[in-house]
């Protein structure tokens, strides 16, 4: 008996449509234009400020000046959920030293979350959740630890002891959102680091030239690890491409000098969603109440929605009905910059729009 291609199909059909559902998933993936943003400039005193950039990736030289950032930064991570880029700042800056700080990606500006830190936070990493980790490095003292860093008040909660004394460093999550951290110290090791306890596994080592693999992340398209190859005051440097598995230099490319932190992003999806926000204050005799008004509208064109979630400074403050075009969040503070967020929720519970604004 011979089947028909149609019966074939039918009688494999979970494996078709999981083929299908792989090359789908794939062909998005490779259609997703990833820009490698970086960092020039040192954290280190009489520094000049750090410098936001565009890396060529098939060069390792600067395709775009952004702008400057207004900090020294030690850190630099990419959220996926808002598609945003937060930076951690460098015990040495003048104007808010060892803190969070949201990077504008038009103009490089950035802008503190919350207060400062006792001690520096280096090497920030974002999985897919949108949750921000660090490594909170101790001077003087070998207690250099994990940290979750909250996105709306750039408050921390750290971890236990690791046990690891670190400099030079990398942190980032793989595609299968494990952390992993690179350590400079002989012989350069490769962790693994849980996320219930903070404790770090060796699951190998790398070998690069310069023993040095510096503010690396994961390559979305390869998954393969890109570093900086040198770190405080060396040049001219190199951006080295690692095989995690192995340890190995792939290649590497020469880049900009100076360059100190970096990480992949692409851009926000064209949206049906248009949200604005302004601040405006109410005065009750002695007193002033500051709010900040947000309204979007939305494309006819989108169905399936069950509602809106309001995001503040990427934690849920509200879920609102279909018919919610406008929210007020009181209680907010005169001088404060804060980013809201609104997602389209489907019948599914999946983000099918997002959008977001910044009020000053």
């Amino acid at each position: 008996m011979t089947l028909h291609p149609i019966s074939i199909l039918y009688c494999k059909g979970r494996q078709f449509f999981l083929l299908l559902f792989f090359v789908f998933f794939a062909s998005s993936l490779f259609s997703v234009n990833y820009f490698l943003y970086g960092t020039v400039g040192e954290g280190s005193q009489d520094a000049p400020m750090t410098t936001l950039v565009i890396l060529d990736q098939d060069t390792g030289g600067v395709r775009e000046t952004i702008g400057e950032i207004g900090y020294r930064l030690n850190g630099l991570a990419f959220d996926p959920t808002t598609y945003n880029l937060y930076g951690t700042t460098s015990s040495n800056d003048p104007n808010f030293p060892q803190g969070l700080v949201i990077i504008d990606r038009e103009t490089g500006a950035g802008t503190p979350v919350g207060s400062n830190w006792p001690n520096p936070i280096v090497c920030l990493a974002c999985n897919s959740d949108g949750q921000l980790y660090g490594w909170i490095e101790f001077s003087p003292g070998p207690q250099d630890d994990l940290v979750a860093i909250d996105k709306e008040d750039g408050t921390f909660v750290q971890y236990p002891d690791a046990g690891l004394s670190t400099r030079g460093m990398s942190l980032d999550f793989n595609q299968s959102g494990v952390l992993y951290l690179l350590n400079q110290y002989n012989p350069q090791p490769i962790y693994t680091v849980s996320l219930v306890d903070g404790q770090p596994t060796q699951v190998g080592t790398f070998n690069v030239p310069t023993d040095v693999a510096h503010h690396g992340k994961f390559n979305p398209k390869t998954w393969e690890f890109w570093a900086i190859g040198d770190w405080g005051n060396t040049n001219p440097r190199d951006l080295y491409i690692i095989d995690i598995n192995t340890g190995n230099l792939i290649y590497s490319l020469p880049t900009v000098d100076n360059l100190h932190t970096i990480a992949f992003a692409f851009e926000a999806p064209l949206s049906q969603l248009s949200l604005m926000g302004v601040k405006g204050h109410n005065r009750f005799l002695t007193e002033t109440e500051y709010f900040n008004t947000l309204k979007w509208t939305l494309s006819t064109s989108v169905t399936d929605m069950v509602g809106f979630q309001l995001y503040r400074n990427g934690k849920l403050i509200a879920e609102l009905p279909p018919s919610a075009r406008e929210y007020v969040d009181h209680n907010r503070k005169r001088k404060e910059s804060t980013e809201y967020s609104v997602k389209v929720i489907d019948l599914f519970g999946e983000v099918i729009d997002l959008t977001s604004v910044i009020v000053r």
